[in-house]
């Protein structure tokens, strides 16, 4: 494996290790409630794509991976109609 391979996946396992503290966690949350009410008030579908890319990522980061499934298919959905 090549210098820079061995870097990026040395990155992957780190970024897998860590876990959100705390403070992350309630940082998230809100921004997850903020997104679910922009959600709500888009009529656009590439605009709630959008909103739904950033809800996905959001549970990702919250370990939350059903939710994030759920929000990356409604996503898939918006972009689709």
């Amino acid at each position: 494996m090549e210098e820079w391979q061995e870097a990026e996946v040395q990155r992957w396992e780190s970024e897998r290790r860590s876990r959100p503290t705390a403070v992350e966690m309630e940082n998230w949350e809100r921004t997850v409630a903020e997104i679910k009410v922009r959600y709500k008030l888009v009529e656009d579908g590439k605009d709630r794509a959008a909103l739904c890319h950033r809800l996905a990522t959001a549970y990702v980061k919250m370990e939350d991976y059903q939710q994030a499934m759920v929000w990356a298919d409604k996503g898939l959905e918006e972009t689709a109609e």
